[in-house]
């Protein structure tokens, strides 16, 4: 189910991807219902927010109990997200990054949970998968996750292009 809400499709950037038209979507994670942006043609999504999940600030990571996203709130976070994603690719690692020298920073969601934005990992066996970290295992989608039994070995935020692979490690 789509929801528009307050933002505007001229508002959003095209994927990052394949170029196609983003949405507004309503997604249930953990139980919860929460919003996304997704491309409406290769399904790419934001990163979700929760309704009714604690604010969070994202420049210190501070928790604010008292004060709740309401699912417009949430919808406008997401798109602020997808929107910044190719600004923010100027000031981030433009490497991969190997997960024995750093691993992606997480941020409170609520529930106890904590989740770092998507990123692109590469495996031992040298596939890129779009996965998040959750302080202690990568997660990806498991239609997506061909490489069982292999180990992440490298990461970097979703940019593109990708960065050229590490050679031989």
């Amino acid at each position: 189910m789509i929801d528009q809400t307050e933002i505007s499709l001229d508002e959003l950037k095209c994927c990052p991807f394949c170029g196609g038209e983003a949405e507004v979507a309503d997604i249930l994670a953990y139980y919860k219902d929460g919003k996304a942006i997704r491309c409406k043609k290769c399904f790419a999504r934001s990163m979700f927010v929760l309704i009714d999940s604690p604010k969070v600030n994202l420049f210190n990571n501070e928790v604010d109990e008292s004060t709740r996203y309401t699912p417009e709130q949430a919808a406008e976070l997401a798109a602020e997200k997808w929107n910044l994603r190719e600004e923010a690719a100027e000031t981030l690692h433009n490497r991969w990054i190997p997960v024995t020298e750093e691993l992606p920073k997480t941020i409170p969601c609520g529930a106890g949970t904590e989740y770092s934005e998507a990123v692109n990992v590469l495996t031992s066996g040298r596939k890129v998968l779009t996965a998040i970290w959750n302080g202690s295992e990568f997660i990806a989608d498991a239609a997506f996750w061909d490489a069982e039994g292999e180990e992440v070995t490298h990461w970097t935020p979703v940019l593109l292009p990708l960065p050229e692979q590490p050679k031989g490690e």
